[in-house]
């Protein structure tokens, strides 16, 4: 009886012993997701131009290089590429879609995993870095998510951007609506007056008009002035073969009354022949 109680006491002691143990292991767990934010030398640091064909989408964009590789900025690049990916530097996340809203996007560079078109991926350390002002990929791993190619000139400090074939993007959608609408704006210049044929709408002795009438009605507390009603209107039609405007305006104590009897004509003929104005003039 006596050995089986100092077995069970040994056994108790063993437990106690490997839960410190457990508990120490813990934290280590929680932190290998933590984000450490990443500040690279200046020696690393290079300011490029980013082309598409012969157009400029961004200019001196933060860049860095170790002459074999270079990281570009996701947030940047998202904007100048017209990507609607939400890049969050200090969480080390982004999200969002490109090209398509089917084409969606998430980043998390602490865990090194990216979910790109409902693929997930593992990231090999090195190749994402998150920096205080954006997220920073290597434009290899940049052409695995997204259909582009990056090409940088060490020379021009520029990254020549080309998309794979039968891909547009969203600048390039929109330059060509640009050229549509221009061409447009330019085939209109030239339209003869031909196709329109001019409708004649003579002056009439009288019509009925056409009425605007507003009205407004409130009480000032601060200035305890009262009840007050403001209102105008603004009528138009045809008046002894001219066009009538009347205006009636009253706010504020004041009052404007306003009459004007009009013709126009763009031949510059302010009676026509056949009008009886014509004849008794």
């Amino acid at each position: 009886m006596r050995l089986r109680l100092i077995h069970i006491l040994l056994l108790l002691a063993a437990a106690g012993l490997g839960a410190p143990c457990a508990a120490a292991d813990a934290p280590a767990s929680a932190d290998s997701h933590a984000l450490t934010l990443v500040e690279r030398p200046d020696d690393d640091l290079v300011l490029v131009d980013l082309r598409l064909g012969k157009t400029t989408l961004a200019e001196s964009i933060t860049g860095y290089t170790n002459k074999t590789s270079l990281m570009l900025p996701l947030g940047q690049l998202a904007n100048a590429l017209q990507f609607a990916i939400k890049v969050s530097p200090r969480e080390g996340q982004a999200e969002g879609w490109f090209l398509s809203i089917d084409n969606g996007f998430t980043l998390d560079v602490a865990r090194r995993e990216a979910v790109v078109s409902g693929k997930r991926t593992s990231i090999a350390p090195g190749l994402v870095e998150a920096h205080a002002d954006d997220i920073y990929v290597d434009t290899t791993l940049l052409s695995q998510w997204f259909p582009l190619d990056f090409n940088f000139s060490f020379s021009t400090q520029a990254v020549t951007i080309a998309p794979h074939a039968g891909v547009q993007l969203p600048v390039q959608q929109q330059a060509e609506r640009e050229k549509q609408r221009d061409a447009l704006g330019h085939t209109g210049q030239n339209i003869p007056d031909g196709p329109f044929p001019r409708v004649e709408v003579p002056y009439q002795l009288y019509t009925i008009p056409f009425t605007d009438l507003s009205y407004t009605s409130g009480y000032d507390q601060q200035t305890h002035t009262g009840l007050h009603n403001d209102f105008n209107v603004l009528s138009n039609g045809d008046l002894f073969y001219m066009h009538s405007s009347l205006y009636m305006d009253r706010a504020n104590e004041s009052s404007q009354l306003r009459w004007t009897l009009s013709r126009r004509d763009p031949d510059g003929k302010i009676l026509q022949s056949d009008e009886w104005l014509s004849r008794t003039a």
